[in-house]
C-alpha cells in the first residue's frame, strides 16, 4: 500500500511538472535542476530546499546570484509563481541561518516581485530581531486580510493608545499608506451577533458571509466581539480565505466588550470612509438599523436584514417592537434594500408597513453542500434510538420538552439516547427566572442525554447524521407567529433525516401539509415520540424528496439566484468615468447622502475628518491629498485652508461654505485660503455669498450659489391629529434661534385656544461641551431666564414639550403642524424644507436672505403676524393645495436629485448644460 502510494506521488509530481512545462528546464531554471525538482514537489519540503541551498552555497562563488536568476526567471511566468516562492522563502530561511542583515536585504528585493506570506511572517521575525520595528510594522500592514499580520499588528502597536479615536487607532493598524491604494470592491456585514456563541444568528453572519465569496468582491465582516482563542467553530473555512477580512473591536481599541449598535454604526461609517465605499452594506438586528438610517454616509447603501421588529410571547402573540411601523416605513426612504428570509415576512412587510415590493429580496437561509447520508438506520425496539437538536437552548425552543419526553420513553421501556449540541442557554428572566439554572441541571442529570456543548457547523452536520431523528419542535405558540425558517431544519433534511416539528405555514409549504411528523399540540408529543421510535409514522416519509427540497437553500443556488443578480443590478448605477474624491471637514453631516450617492455611482470617495481649527490626522491628510483627483472641502474653515495650500495643479479642489465662516469667531479662516487651489467656491444661499465676496475680497467668477439638498420623499406620511395644533423649533442653540420669539407666539396662541403646544427638538444648551466655553457665560443666563419662564408663566407650563436628539426624525414631523424659523439669522434653514416636505406650514421670521431661498409667503413680519397667520390657517379646511404647492417649491429647487447633479458638475463630474 505504500509503494502504491508513493508511485502515486510520483506520477502527480510529473504530471504536474509536464503541466507547468518544467520537465525540460531552460535558460535561467536550468542552472538549478535540483533545486526546481524541491520546488515542484508537493507537499512542499522547504528545509529540503534551504538544505540545498547551503549546498549551493558551498559549491558555487556566485551562488546567491545563480539562485537569484533562478527566482527572477520563475516569477516573470505567472504559472511558475509556486515555485518562486517556495524557493524564495526556503532560500531567505536558509540565508538568515548564517547572516541575517544579507536575509533581510535579500528579502527585501523580493518581498513585492515574489509576493508570500510565508517570507513575511519570516521577514517580520527578523526585523523584530534586529529592532527595526516599525519596518516590520509596514509589511505587516501589507497583509491587511492575514490573521497572524492583524493579530501580531495588535501585539506591536502602543497599549496606551485608549484615548485615541477609534478610526485612529484602525489607522495605527493598517497604515495610513494604504489610504493611497485603491482597494478591490467590497461589501461589508454586521450582524448583531456574538460569533462565540453557536445559535441561528451566528449561523446566518457566516453563512452570508461565505456566499458572498467568489462574486468577484472581497467580503468584510465587522464582528460584534472579537472572537475568543478556540471558539472559531463557524469562521474557520472563510478565515483562510482571501477575499474575507474579519474586523475585530480590538482592531479599534476596543477591548473585552461587545460592541453596542451605536458603537457598530460609528465603526461601520469609519471602515466606509476608508474603504472608499462598500458596494453594500448588509446590517441584521432592528435596534442596529434604527440607528444606521440616521448615517447619512451610508444613505441607499445599506441592506437591511431584519427579523427582530417584533417579539413572540405566549400571552400576546407577536408583537411589533416601539415605533416599528413607523421605523420601518422611514427606513424604506433611506436604505437600499430589504433581505426578507421568507415569503411570509416579505408579505408582512407589504401589506402591514407598505414596503414597495421592489425593495423587498428574498434572501433565505443558506446551507452548505451537505451529503446526503448513504444508511438509514431502521427502529426496531432494539437498538439505542438516537434523537439529535442542535440549536440554542431557550424556553420555547423545545429542548426542555424533548428531554421530559424521552424520559417517558425510558420510563416505557425503549432505549433511547438525546444528543443536544449547542451552548447557548437562555438567561434567567422575570418571564422565565429559573429556565437557566433547570436547564443546566436537565442537561447533566440524565445519563441518556449526552451534551455536546458547541461544535463547529460541520462537526454538528457529521454528528447529526449519526441520528435516527432530528428533533426542530419548537412551541407552538412561537411556530405560529414567526415569520423565519429555521436553518436547522434545512440542514437535518439535507442529511436525510426524519424530522419532528411544529406545523405551521412556513414548514408546510417546505415539507408538505401531508407530512407525518408534524406536531400540533403538546400534549401530542409522548404518543409521536413512542410511534416514531416504532417506527409507525417514518416509514412513508421520502427523506430523498425532503433532501432535494433543501438544495433550493445550497450556496451556490442562492448565488446564483440571489446574490448575483442582486450586484449585477448595481452595474446600472455606475458612472463610466470612476474618480479617487476625497471629501474633508470637521462636521460632514450636511454632505453625507451626496458622499453616499458618488459612491452608489462607482467613484472611490474617502473621507477626512478635521477639528474646526486644525487637522485631526495630518499624515492622514497627506496620504489621501497624494491619492485624490478630486477634493471637496466642506466648511471654509482650517481644512480648506491646508487643502487650497497643497494641493497639485492637475487636482480638482472644491470649497463648500456655510454661514459659520462669515461670522466672527471663524472668519479670519477664509482670508488664508489660497485661492489659486481652489476651482470653484459653493456657497449654499446667495446672502452668504454678498457677505462673503464683501469681507474677503474674492471674485464672483470663481463662486456659485448652490443650495443644501433635502431627502424630500423621507418626511411624507400622513400627519397625526395633535398636528393641528402643535408648532415647533428643532434646534435653539445658539442664541441666534431666537427661543425666546418662539415662546412669545406660543403665549399669542394659547390667549386664543389653549390646546396649542410647541414642542422643541434637539440637545439643549448645557448639554452640549462648547457651551461652557469662557465667552459664553452670557448665552447661558439667557437660556436660563427663558427655561426658567417656561416654568412661571401660566401661558406657557406644562405647554412647551422638550424632545432630545435623535438620528432620525422623519416621523416625528407627522405630529408637526408649524414649523418655526425666529433666528436672527440663517443661511438655510434645514427644519424648513424638512417641515414642508412633510406637509407642516412654513413660519419664518424675516432673516436677511430667506426671500431668496423660500417665498415671500412663508415669512412673516414679526411674532404678532406668526400667530394672527398660524391661527387663521388652522381655521381653514381647504390647505390640502396649499401644502402641495408648498412641497412642489422644496422638491423642485432642494430635492437630492436636483442639488446633486449641480454638485456633480461643480467637482467635474459631469458636462456643465
Amino acid at each position: 500500500m505504500k509503494d502504491e502510494s508513493s508511485i502515486r506521488l510520483r506520477i502527480n509530481d510529473y504530471l504536474r511538472k509536464r503541466r507547468k512545462k518544467l520537465t525540460r528546464l531552460k535558460g535561467d531554471i536550468a542552472e538549478t535542476p535540483q533545486l526546481m525538482h524541491l520546488a515542484t514537489l508537493r507537499p512542499v519540503n522547504l528545509i529540503a530546499i534551504s538544505e540545498r541551498v547551503i549546498q549551493i552555497k558551498s559549491e558555487e562563488v556566485d551562488w546567491l546570484e545563480i539562485i537569484e536568476r533562478t527566482i527572477k526567471a520563475l516569477a516573470s511566468n505567472e504559472m511558475w509563481h509556486e515555485e518562486a516562492a517556495n524557493i524564495f522563502v526556503a532560500t531567505l530561511r536558509a540565508i538568515n541561518s548564517f547572516d541575517i542583515e544579507l536575509a533581510i536585504d535579500f528579502g527585501y528585493r523580493y518581498i513585492e516581485d515574489v509576493p508570500d506570506e510565508r517570507a513575511k511572517k519570516s521577514m517580520v521575525n527578523m526585523l523584530l530581531h534586529k529592532g527595526r520595528k516599525d519596518e516590520a510594522v509596514e509589511i505587516l500592514q501589507s497583509s491587511q486580510n492575514a490573521h497572524w499580520s492583524i493579530q501580531k499588528r495588535l501585539e506591536l502597536m502602543n497599549t496606551n493608545q485608549e484615548t485615541a479615536s477609534y478610526e485612529s487607532q484602525y489607522l495605527n493598524l493598517i497604515g495610513r499608506n494604504n489610504l493611497e491604494v485603491d482597494f478591490r470592491q467590497a461589501v461589508l456585514i454586521y450582524g448583531d451577533v456574538n460569533m462565540n456563541i453557536i445559535d441561528g444568528s451566528s449561523v446566518w453572519l457566516a453563512s452570508t458571509a461565505e456566499v458572498f465569496t467568489g462574486m468577484g468582491v472581497d467580503v468584510h465582516v465587522l464582528l460584534k466581539s472579537d472572537i475568543t482563542s478556540g471558539r472559531e467553530y463557524l469562521l474557520e473555512n472563510l478565515m483562510e480565505n482571501q477575499e474575507v477580512r474579519f474586523i475585530e473591536p480590538s482592531q479599534f481599541g476596543i477591548r473585552d466588550s461587545e460592541l453596542t449598535p451605536k458603537q457598530a454604526v460609528e465603526l461601520v461609517e469609519i471602515l466606509d470612509g476608508i474603504q472608499g465605499g462598500y458596494l453594500s452594506i448588509i446590517l441584521r438586528g432592528f435596534e442596529l438599523c434604527t440607528l444606521a438610517a440616521g448615517a447619512k454616509s451610508l444613505w441607499k447603501r445599506v441592506w437591511a436584514y431584519l427579523t427582530d421588529y417584533y417579539s413572540i410571547d405566549s400571552k400576546h402573540g407577536r408583537m411589533l417592537k416601539p415605533d416599528a411601523d413607523i421605523l420601518i416605513q422611514d427606513f424604506s426612504f433611506v436604505f437600499e434594500r430589504f433581505l426578507v428570509q421568507t415569503e411570509q415576512m416579505k408579505d408582512n412587510l407589504i401589506q402591514d408597513f407598505g414596503i414597495k415590493e421592489e425593495m423587498l429580496t428574498l434572501f433565505p437561509p443558506v446551507i452548505p453542500d451537505i451529503p446526503r447520508r448513504s444508511e438509514i438506520r431502521s427502529p426496531d425496539g432494539k437498538d439505542v434510538f438516537r434523537i439529535g437538536y442542535c440549536g440554542k437552548i431557550a424556553p420555547m425552543w423545545g429542548v426542555e420538552e424533548l428531554i421530559n419526553a424521552s424520559r417517558k420513553a425510558i420510563d416505557d421501556g425503549y432505549k433511547v439516547e438525546v444528543h443536544i449540541i449547542g451552548d447557548k442557554i437562555h438567561r434567567n428572566t422575570i418571564s422565565h427566572p429559573h429556565f437557566n439554572d433547570r436547564m443546566q441541571r436537565l442537561l447533566r442529570r440524565y445519563p441518556h442525554v449526552i451534551w455536546h456543548g458547541a461544535q463547529t457547523r460541520d462537526a454538528a452536520i457529521e454528528l447529526m447524521s449519526t441520528m435516527d431523528l432530528a428533533w426542530c419542535y419548537r412551541s407552538p405558540e412561537l411556530e405560529t407567529q414567526t415569520l423565519e425558517l429555521s436553518t436547522k431544519l434545512l440542514e437535518n433534511m439535507s442529511i436525510g433525516l426524519p424530522i419532528i416539528l411544529t406545523r405551521n405555514e412556513i414548514n408546510e409549504n417546505l415539507l408538505g401539509s401531508d407530512y407525518p411528523l408534524f406536531i400540533d399540540r403538546v400534549e401530542d408529543i409522548d404518543k409521536m415520540m413512542v410511534s416514531i421510535i416504532e417506527g409507525d409514522d417514518t416509514s412513508s416519509i421520502n427523506l430523498d424528496e425532503l433532501a432535494s427540497r433543501a438544495k433550493g437553500h445550497s450556496l451556490d443556488k442562492v448565488r446564483t439566484d440571489v446574490i448575483g443578480p442582486l450586484l449585477a443590478s448595481r452595474d446600472t448605477l455606475l458612472d463610466a468615468d470612476v474618480k479617487r474624491i476625497v471629501i474633508n471637514g470637521h462636521d460632514l453631516k450636511f454632505i453625507g447622502e451626496f458622499e453616499s450617492d458618488l459612491k452608489r455611482r462607482g467613484h472611490i470617495v474617502r473621507r477626512d475628518n478635521w477639528d474646526w481649527g486644525q487637522p485631526m490626522d495630518e499624515q492622514k491628510s497627506r496620504s489621501l491629498l497624494r491619492w485624490a483627483e478630486i477634493i471637496h472641502s466642506e466648511w471654509g474653515l482650517a481644512n480648506s485652508v491646508w487643502y487650497s495650500n497643497n494641493v497639485r495643479d492637475n487636482q480638482h479642489h472644491t470649497i463648500r461654505v456655510h454661514l459659520q465662516e462669515i461670522g466672527e469667531r471663524a472668519n479670519n479662516f477664509p482670508s488664508q485660503i489660497n485661492l489659486r487651489g481652489v476651482a470653484e467656491i459653493i456657497f449654499v444661499a446667495e446672502n452668504v455669498r454678498k457677505v462673503a465676496l464683501d469681507m474677503f475680497g474674492w471674485s464672483e467668477a470663481a463662486t456659485t450659489v448652490i443650495p443644501n439638498f433635502v431627502d424630500v420623499g423621507r418626511h411624507a406620511g400622513e400627519k397625526f391629529e395633535c398636528a393641528r395644533k402643535t408648532v415647533a423649533i428643532v434646534g435653539i442653540v445658539p442664541q441666534r434661534k431666537r427661543v425666546d420669539r418662539a415662546l412669545d407666539l406660543l403665549k399669542l396662541l394659547r390667549k386664543e385656544d389653549s390646546e396649542w403646544r410647541l414642542v422643541i427638538k434637539g440637545r439643549l444648551p448645557r448639554d452640549i461641551p462648547f457651551m461652557h466655553g469662557p465667552t459664553r457665560e452670557e448665552e447661558l443666563d439667557y437660556y436660563d431666564d427663558e427655561f426658567k419662564r417656561i416654568e412661571e408663566d401660566p401661558y406657557l407650563a406644562e405647554a412647551v414639550h422638550f424632545e432630545g436628539y435623535s438620528t432620525t426624525i422623519a416621523s416625528w414631523y407627522r405630529n408637526i403642524g408649524y414649523i418655526l424659523s425666529p433666528s436672527d439669522f440663517e443661511s438655510f434653514h434645514y427644519s424648513v424644507a424638512d417641515g414642508v416636505s412633510s406637509g407642516a406650514v412654513p413660519v419664518i421670521w424675516p432673516w436677511e436672505g430667506a426671500d431668496e431661498i423660500y417665498p415671500e409667503s412663508w415669512i412673516v413680519t414679526d411674532t404678532t403676524d406668526a400667530a394672527q397667520r398660524i391661527l387663521a390657517h388652522s381655521r381653514r379646511n381647504d390647505t390640502e393645495e396649499t401644502e402641495e404647492v408648498n412641497r412642489a417649491h422644496i422638491s423642485e429647487n432642494f430635492d437630492c436629485a436636483v442639488v446633486f447633479s449641480r454638485l456633480r458638475k461643480s467637482l467635474a463630474l459631469e458636462e456643465l448644460s
